[in-house]
């Protein structure tokens, strides 16, 4: 996968197409924080509904042997509360996006910012070792 998009982001000049225009900010570091975020969040999905369809079925089938009028309750419960959770949820895929893009320009900025602050630093030291050593001569 990470092959897969990294050759896509490489063809046809898209990554100069992308830098150019500012499209998305760091969009190295965003390619791997997606691939990353997306193969974590598969496995654990993949675990969670495998686990979850293997409890339904086995408490299902006691559950309707019990009452079934009570598993018909439970089953709209479930099905009405997973869409209210989904319409909650849909606000937070922005909120996510615009902290990445946030934690994105804060990394550039220390980087930059201490990076030339390295750099005055030692032109600094150099510039004194210079002069002191001129001075001595």
């Amino acid at each position: 996968m990470t092959k897969d998009l990294t050759d896509k982001y490489m063809a046809n000049r898209t990554f100069y197409k992308i830098q150019s225009e500012f499209l998305v900010d760091n969009p190295d570091q965003r390619i791997s924080a997606d691939i990353r975020a997306f193969t974590d969040t598969a496995v654990s999905l993949s675990v969670v509904v495998l686990n979850s369809i293997i409890d339904l079925v086995s408490f299902s089938e006691i559950l309707y042997s019990i009452y079934p009028p009570l598993f018909v309750a439970l089953v709209v419960y479930s099905v009405g509360g997973t869409w209210v959770s989904v319409k909650l949820g849909q606000p937070l895929v922005g909120l996510n996006f615009k902290q990445e893009a946030q934690e994105a320009d804060l990394r550039w900025f220390v980087w930059v910012w201490c990076g030339g602050l390295f750099g005055l630093v030692f032109f600094f030291f150099f510039f004194l070792f210079l002069f002191v050593s001129f001075l001595c001569v």
